[in-house]
């Protein structure tokens, strides 16, 4: 969640979206977001899914709604 909130602010204050792309990519690279420290539940919670069924194998890509 901490990347899309620091792009929101730094859109907010103006930065060109090719710049806010730049510094987020640049963060990732240096380790400024951590990944999660375990397993979140959010991806659940979420009503669509939207995941590719074998991305190895070919873009298709399911559509699940939950509940349904």
């Amino acid at each position: 969640m901490r990347v899309f909130f620091d792009a929101a602010e730094m859109q907010v204050k103006g930065t060109q979206s090719e710049e806010v792309k730049k510094i987020i990519q640049e963060r990732y690279s240096t380790g400024y977001y951590k990944p999660p420290e375990r397993a979140g539940v959010s991806y659940m919670l979420s009503p669509i899914l939207r995941t590719y069924v074998n991305p190895d194998a070919n873009d298709s890509v399911a559509t699940s709604n939950i509940p349904t």
